[in-house]
């Protein structure tokens, strides 16, 4: 499950990490698959499983795609407390 962070993250696989929890956290509530979520963005499913886990980071570009897909709103990343 996606927990908000009440740090600053230094090092970018704690952010690709904190930005995967958050979309397959929103992906589950939408009752999505990974594999419906990959078609939908033209990625496979395995791709998606990457970007989940943080293994792989995606371009800002692919992000606002997977947010619009997810009817999620990106700034739920930006809290900081």
């Amino acid at each position: 499950m996606y927990t908000k962070v009440n740090r600053v993250v230094t090092d970018m696989k704690d952010t690709d990490a904190i930005i995967g929890a958050w979309i397959a956290e929103k992906r589950q509530k939408k009752g999505m698959t990974q594999g419906e979520l990959g078609k939908a963005l033209g990625v496979t499913k395995q791709t998606i499983c990457h970007y989940e886990l943080g293994d792989r980071a995606m371009t800002a570009n692919t992000f606002l795609k997977i947010c619009k897909l997810l009817d999620a709103d990106p700034t739920e990343l930006t809290v900081i407390r």
